[in-house]
């Protein structure tokens, strides 16, 4: 199998993009088993939404014949961000660390934590440009 070769600033590397994918997912799966103990149901929750993007970076990594890995990257991320939304939002509403009253108004919070998602994927996104009309540029 031979992976597809990116235009830009993305290649596939398997340090690269199990690294990436495990350092962004390890902290929901240390939550989750940490909140199994006082909230079973709500830590194997979080537990699953750090998992799923490892099952999605898998698929992903499989189909590297097919795919660019900057599109497999930003695919990854958006999966990433999702689960952490939904993770981190049924923490905030539902477990420990806010009273019930003050619940909501952390969630403003919440959202201002999980722009780094789509900043990132933005930054990518600028980054793959830019390596594109460079080696567009070098081979004119």
């Amino acid at each position: 199998m031979k992976p597809q070769l990116g235009k830009g600033h993305f290649q596939w590397t398997t340090g690269g993009w199990f690294g990436a994918q495990i350092g962004c997912t390890l902290y929901l799966v240390v939550l989750g088993v940490i909140m199994i103990i006082r909230t079973p149901a709500l830590g194997a929750l979080v537990v699953a939404c750090g998992l799923a993007p490892n099952l999605l970076g898998i698929a992903l990594w499989r189909q590297r014949e097919h795919m660019t890995p900057y599109v497999a990257q930003q695919i990854l991320l958006c999966g990433i961000a999702v689960a952490t939304s939904v993770a981190v939002t049924c923490v905030t509403l539902f477990g420990i660390g806010h009273p019930p009253g003050e619940r909501w108004d952390a969630l403003v919070g919440v959202a201002w934590m999980l722009a780094i998602y789509p900043a990132l994927m933005l930054l990518f996104h600028a980054l793959e440009k830019a390596a594109v009309r460079s080696n567009a540029t070098i081979k004119d």
